[in-house]
């Protein structure tokens, strides 16, 4: 094997392990007791403003959701998007859809198609698109998040900032530089 072969090799096992050893890097409020009412009609788009204390690859964002007793079927999808002006930019960097089984409000969320590398210091933002009539993520008591809302994801809003229940997933103590993503993204090019 050549030592460009040797090295993609590596690079995929290496993201491979990664995604397979992923854990919860960051979290807001998971241990409060959430807020189960629903939400009633729209808007039914939330973004939330984060900043990762660390840089790191996302694999994954759990949110604390139930299922919409009209709407069938029920799923969720998160997005994370750059940020342009202090709101959600428009540009998606990963998109997950989850399906949301009957029963109590729990821990919902699916692996992104690609994992997102996420710069520490940098500000994304969580864009939520939950089923109207449903379970929102959030608690009456916790830290409260800067939030904006919308109806269509173009045209946000200023909202009350809201104690939102999420988890951050990647690969824990794996470290990954900025540089080396983009290393590992040209070996494939």
């Amino acid at each position: 094997m050549n030592k460009t072969n040797s090295t993609i090799l590596m690079a995929m096992l290496l993201l491979v392990a990664s995604v397979a050893t992923a854990q919860p890097v960051d979290s807001w409020n998971a241990d409060c007791i959430p807020d189960d009412g629903p939400i009633m009609g729209s808007p039914a788009n939330y973004a939330m403003k984060y900043e990762p204390a660390q840089s790191y690859m996302l694999t994954r964002v759990d949110v604390w959701a139930g299922p919409s007793d009209y709407i069938d079927p029920d799923e969720i999808t998160v997005f994370i998007q750059t940020d342009y002006e202090g709101q959600p930019s428009g540009e998606i960097l990963g998109e997950a859809l989850s399906a949301i089984p009957q029963g109590p409000p729990n821990w919902l969320g699916t692996d992104f198609d690609e994992p997102v590398f996420l710069e520490e210091g940098q500000t994304y933002w969580l864009v939520y698109y939950c089923m109207p009539w449903s379970t929102l993520p959030y608690c009456e008591d916790g830290d409260l998040i800067e939030t904006w809302e919308s109806f269509d994801q173009i045209h946000w809003d200023d909202a009350n900032d809201l104690a939102w229940k999420a988890k951050f997933w990647g690969p824990g103590s794996v470290a990954t530089e900025s540089t080396t993503w983009d290393h590992l993204k040209s070996l494939y090019q």
